[in-house]
């Protein structure tokens, strides 16, 4: 039996990977998308993102609902990591194609009830070149049975 969780993370990289240029995006960011990657990353792995589900919160239906499911809140952050000569427009654009990504299909194929981005952060910095990279924030809800992933 598949894990939700997992099946919820690979078919947000799955949807990541669709962004190209090809599909009307503005980048070709869905050539490297990854989980739990460390970054930082060779010239020809840019741009990338890295997804990490790094925590979950989890309740009950309550009072009204069922004891024996679980509202499951997923907390997504991806990184995006792009260089060259005008990375600010550059990672600007691919938080735009990420958004747009994610518009497509907030069920994730029908894994989990919504996706809601929630905020991003973007940072320059200039060592032996110029690299920017963006902290994106999205919620994921799904729901389980009590005590199971299904």
């Amino acid at each position: 039996m598949a894990i939700t969780r997992q099946t919820i993370v690979n078919n947000l990289k799955t949807l990541l990977q669709t962004i190209t240029i090809a599909n009307g995006y503005y980048t070709a960011l869905g050539s490297n998308v990854y989980l739990f990657r460390t970054i930082p990353m060779q010239a020809d792995e840019l741009p990338a993102v890295v997804i990490f589900d790094k925590g979950e919160n989890i309740d009950t239906e309550g009072v009204t609902g069922s004891v024996n499911v679980w509202n499951r809140v997923l907390n997504v952050t991806l990184q995006i990591v792009c260089a060259g000569s005008t990375v600010d427009t550059t990672v600007r654009k691919l938080i735009t194609d990420v958004y747009k990504a994610i518009g497509t299909d907030t069920t994730l194929t029908s894994t989990c009830i919504d996706v809601i981005t929630t905020g991003n952060q973007i940072e320059i910095e200039q060592e032996s070149k110029l690299i920017a990279g963006a902290s994106l924030d999205i919620i994921i809800f799904y729901r389980t049975n009590k005590y199971t992933e299904s």
